[in-house]
């Protein structure tokens, strides 16, 4: 699934980065990152296995820290329909 990460680190990595779990298993690989300087991190695209993709989950991006976070458009970062 596509997601988004933060990752902090001062350099983006490169395209075909894994994605690990903090247990060292594969989870996935970035397709596309870019340091952000409003957010002060790396920010970026990714593809990552169902059973790792939770908003907020903690990753691996060659050694960094990465948290997941919902693609806008996507069913996570829909909003909760109103009741009525």
């Amino acid at each position: 699934m596509l997601v988004g990460l933060r990752i902090e680190a001062a350099e983006a990595p490169a395209p075909g980065t894994k994605l690990s779990t903090v247990d060292g298993a594969e989870a996935g690989e970035i397709t596309a990152a870019a340091f952000s300087p409003a957010l002060g991190k790396v920010v970026a695209l990714g593809y990552v296995r169902a059973q790792y993709v939770t908003s907020g989950a903690e990753l691996k991006a060659g050694g960094a820290s990465a948290v997941t976070s919902p693609v806008a458009g996507s069913r996570e970062a829909a909003p909760a329909p109103a009741s009525p």
